[in-house]
């Protein structure tokens, strides 16, 4: 995953670490917004 795209996440889903990752996950399946 790109560091980038992955501190985007941590920003729009202000989650725990497992959070983060399930959020990240889903996220670039359904391509990033």
């Amino acid at each position: 995953m790109s560091s980038v795209e992955f501190k985007k996440t941590k920003l729009k889903y202000p989650q725990n670490s497992t959070g983060d990752l399930r959020c990240h996950q889903s996220t670039s399946l359904n391509g990033y917004p």
